[in-house]
């Protein structure tokens, strides 16, 4: 997980999901994500790819440490599933 952008470079997005090469991990994270009712998900947001898979969450949202807290568990339930079900597909 990254944290480098700031609220100003994020073009709208609460949370960057970013890939280079094979995407089917991303397009699950993003699509959960969306499914959060209050995140603006970024797809390659605010990069064009280039990096390796990561998250990266807006600086102003883990500024406190409970805002990081919240986010850690947020993160918590939601990677573990769609990182499983990746290595359910890869294993079938």
């Amino acid at each position: 997980m990254r944290s480098d952008f700031p609220m100003a470079d994020s073009g709208g997005a609460s949370l960057g999901v970013l890939w280079d090469r094979a995407g089917e991990l991303a397009r699950s994270l993003i699509a959960a994500f969306q499914a959060e009712s209050d995140l603006v998900v970024g797809d390659n947001e605010p990069y064009r790819g280039g990096l390796p898979d990561a998250l990266e969450v807006r600086q102003d949202l883990i500024a406190t440490p409970e805002a990081a807290r919240e986010w850690g568990i947020r993160l918590a339930r939601i990677v573990p599933p769609c990182v499983a079900a990746l290595n359910a597909a890869a294993i079938t």
